[in-house]
């Protein structure tokens, strides 16, 4: 996983302000660099029925892409997502105000959003993503989880 400093000072060049600190995520100089180094995959660049098994820091995920276009997704994983669930994912963030659409990378946030059963939406972010394999030829359309989460970015 990429590990980069979590706050940065940021003030006036040449001002005796000492300035603040920031999340390092919220200014674009951190992301576009943190972008720069990222692995991952775009959904536009996947076909549909796609399986992407994805390990976080906390949890594992099973995403199948409905409609790569639109982003919308199957999801199954975590503690909220338990059962397979039709979700919107929005992309990858570093918690920051900056979103990558479209995107899920290694050590990115993954962003998303589903309807409840009491039919609001619920925003989900991820802890960052560790690894993730990439089924362009899943078996099973919708099976449940699957062990065996490898390195990085894979493709079967």
């Amino acid at each position: 996983m990429i590990s980069q400093p979590v706050s940065q000072k940021i003030g006036k060049t040449g001002s005796s302000d000492a300035g603040y600190l920031v999340p390092k995520g919220a200014t674009l100089e951190s992301f576009s660099s943190f972008i720069a180094a990222e692995k991952g995959v775009c959904l536009a660049d996947l076909a549909a029925m796609t399986q992407i098994r994805l390990q976080t820091t906390n949890s594992e995920y099973l995403i199948t892409i409905l409609d790569p276009s639109t982003a919308r997704v199957w999801v199954q994983g975590g503690r909220f997502l338990p059962t397979r669930t039709e979700a919107i994912l929005w992309g990858a963030s570093l918690g920051g105000a900056f979103l990558r659409t479209g995107m899920i990378g290694i050590g990115f946030q993954l962003e998303l959003a589903f309807e409840t059963q009491e039919g609001t939406v619920q925003k989900l972010t991820t802890s960052p993503v560790d690894h993730l394999f990439i089924d362009q030829h899943p078996a099973e359309v919708g099976a449940d989880l699957v062990p065996g989460i490898s390195d990085d970015v894979e493709s079967a």
